[in-house]
This record gives C-alpha cells, structure tokens and sequence, in this order.
C-alpha cells in the first residue's frame, strides 16, 4: 500500500487545478475584474455539480444516499448564487448562470461516481484554501469570506464521501482508476480546444494570404468592365408600336432622316406631302438630337357606299362603322 499513497501523494502535488490556482491567484486577487470572471467560473461550476448530484439522488436506490446527494446538491447551489452574487459587486453583469453537466451516475456508477465526488471535492477544498488566502493578502475580505464559507461545505463534503468508501466498496485501485479516467478526459478536451485553437490560426492566416490577391483580381475585373472615354453613351431610341398587338417595323430617327425619298421610308413613316415633306418632332428628349419622331395618326380606310337596287343611287345606305 506505501506505493498507492505515494501515487495519490504526486497526484496532490502535481494537481494542475492546485498548481494553477497558487500560479494565478495572487495576480487574480488584485485585478477586481479578474476576480470577478474567476468567481463566474466558480459559480457555473458549481451549479453544474448541484445537477450532477441531483441526478445522483433520483437514481440511488438507498434513501440514506439520496438524502446525502440532495443535501450536497443544495450545498453546491447555495455556492454558485455566494459566487454569483460577489462577482456582481465586483463589476461583473448580471447575466444569468448557466450550466452544463454529464450524468456521471450512469457513466460512472455509483461506486466509481462516489470515488469521483471524493476526489473533485478534495481537489476544490485545496484551490479553494488557496485563494482564500490570496485574496485576505490582498486586502479583500469579503471575497474571502465567501471562499471560507464555501470552504466549511467542502470539507463536510469529503467526510460524508469518503464515509460511503466502505459501504459501496470503493477502494485505492477505484479511485486510481477514477483518476486516470479524469485524466484521459481532461486531456481529450485539451486536446479539442487545442485543435480548435490551430484552426482558427490556420484559417486566419490564410484569409490573410489570400485577401490581396482576391482584392487585385476584384480591381483587375472591375475596370476591365469600364466603358472607354470615347464611346458615345446616347440610348438608341425605336418607334413605338402603334396598336397592341400590330408589331410596327422598328426604326430610328437617324435610319428615317438620311433616306431620300418617301418611297424608301416605311410605310407607316410615310407622309402625304411628297418625297420632300418635312418629318414631324416632338421635342421630348431622346434622340441623337434631343428629338425623336412623331409618327403619324393612321387615316381611317374609306367606307364603302352601297346602292340600293330600289333607288338607283337615290337612296344610299351605308353599313355601320367597323374597327379598323
């Protein structure tokens, strides 16, 4: 057994909550708004431990284990409003805790899960001890006190816990094995933060890299699509039909302007004064000119007069208007 202790001996020592809690806590106890993002963490913390043994207490066939998991439950709640309430006076909004757990009674079982309440309680009470302390060397006590009120359900939090070794039959192996289990799962999660972080690297620094030359080509495009200096931008002006329906054929004023004749014009271009007629204009915007053509109202077809048989011509009867 003298190698067992020694392995729980290095463990404590070699705790990275302990070590960066005495690396951190002096500085963390003099800057008021590092203490107060350090006590949100210690708050979320402890509300996602009060679920855990909440689920613990609904799954325990012992009513004597569920009434020690409740009482630690509302222990672990109480905690995280004590550590809420002084990172608000220290500058901290007041945002809402919220927490997030796994069911370890059912991962774990209740043997192991006990074994791993031991060791997380113990491991809080020593960083806790630890800024207890920084924070009465810096001057402030009553951050201090919240920690020494915290502490006092700490440690009746690892008696009851340890006092359920014999019942449930945790011995050293077990909590070795629950070491090593909270070993390979802290190393899984540094190790996704840590692939989380190179990503991020790795994709700004290719954004990076590839933003000059995406503005280059972006520059390069938009002024080839620039029109040159010397092209004339005047809008090509067309007839317009005359009925819906009657396509009329399309012409512009510069095409009906250099034809000679009247001949040559289209028909519904055509004026009765001759070849010679002047074109009439309106003066409405359009054109090489500032004018477009106005073409003319189309004469209505003669009606047809019908002589009666009776009459002959002296009674003439016409048929009524039709739509041309």
């Amino acid at each position: 057994m003298p190698f067992f202790n020694g392995l729980v001996q290095c463990g404590r020592m070699l705790s990275l909550h302990s070590f960066f809690a005495r690396l951190v806590a002096s500085f963390v106890a003099r800057r008021p708004t590092s203490a107060a993002r350090m006590l949100v963490r210690f708050a979320r913390a402890e509300l996602g431990s009060s679920l855990v043994m909440r689920w613990a207490a609904a799954a325990t066939p012992s009513p004597e284990r569920r009434a020690a998991y409740l009482l630690h439950a509302l222990d672990e709640e109480r905690h995280a409003r004590f550590f809420a309430a002084r990172a608000r006076k220290l500058g901290t909004p007041a945002h809402s805790i919220v927490a997030d757990a796994d069911d370890l009674f059912h991962l774990l079982g209740e043997r192991r899960f006990v074994a791993f309440v031991h060791r997380a309680e113990a491991r809080g009470e020593r960083e806790f001890v630890v800024y207890e302390r920084s924070f009465r060397r810096a001057n402030d006590g009553k951050t201090a006190a919240v920690f020494e009120a915290v502490l006092r359900d700490e440690r009746r939090h690892v008696e009851y816990s340890q006092g359920l070794f014999a019942e449930l039959g945790v011995t050293r192996a077990t909590s070795i094995g629950v070491a090593l289990w909270e070993a390979l799962r802290a190393s899984r999660r540094a190790t996704r933060a840590l692939f989380g972080a190179v990503n991020h690297l790795f994709l700004l620094a290719l954004y990076a890299t590839l933003l000059p030359f995406s503005l280059a080509m972006h520059l390069r495009t938009r002024s080839k699509r620039g029109a040159p200096a010397n092209v004339s931008a005047a809008p090509r002006v067309w007839a317009k039909p005359e009925r819906l329906g009657e396509a009329q054929p399309e012409t512009s004023y510069r095409s009906w302007k250099t034809r000679s004749t009247a001949s040559e014009r289209p028909r519904h271009l055509r004026q009765t004064g001759g070849a010679g007629a002047a074109c009439p204009q309106v003066t409405n915007g359009a054109g090489p000119e500032g004018h477009r053509t106005a073409k003319p109202k189309p004469t209505e077809p003669a009606r047809p007069v019908l002589r009666s048989r009776e009459s002959q011509g002296l009674t003439v009867t016409e048929p009524p208007n039709q739509k041309t």
